[in-house]
């Protein structure tokens, strides 16, 4: 759980849209794998228009891009982890500020996160505490 922790810390607050819009795609691309594994999986929330899955590091990338595509800024804060084994349970909040039409949003999801050999090789999101919780073998 630890390190799950520190991995995010990096991503707290930051405005990801900037960010990614102005890191070189060189640069991007060493980011993403330092910190998921080749073979990550990516679901992202059924509420998504593609929610996945996006398997390894080109379509993560690409998963993330096309999320941040609406937005002009979008952030994470990570407010809960729970330990369920060989996942974490994350509560995340993020914010952010619609493209085109400046409205602001911000949604609360949760991550199912599994980690192999100090990398993130799973993350599946949900809409509901209650189904993250499940998904991980936990209840609340």
């Amino acid at each position: 759980m630890e390190l799950v922790k520190g991995i995010l810390s990096a991503y707290e607050r930051l405005d990801l849209v900037a960010f990614t819009r102005d890191t070189d795609q060189a640069d991007l691309r060493a980011l993403y794998e330092a910190v998921y594994d080749p073979d990550i999986e990516i679901v992202w929330v059924d509420t998504s228009p593609d929610s996945g899955p996006f398997h390894g590091i080109d379509e993560a990338m690409r998963a993330f891009d096309e999320w941040l595509e609406s937005f002009d800024e979008f952030s994470a804060t990570f407010t809960e982890y729970l330990d369920a084994g060989d996942e974490v349970v994350i509560t995340a909040i993020t914010p952010g500020r619609g493209k085109g039409s400046g409205a602001q949003v911000e949604m609360t999801v949760y991550w199912v996160v599994a980690v192999k050999g100090g990398k993130i090789a799973r993350l599946r999101e949900y809409s509901t505490k209650a189904g993250a919780l499940e998904a991980a073998g936990l209840s609340e």
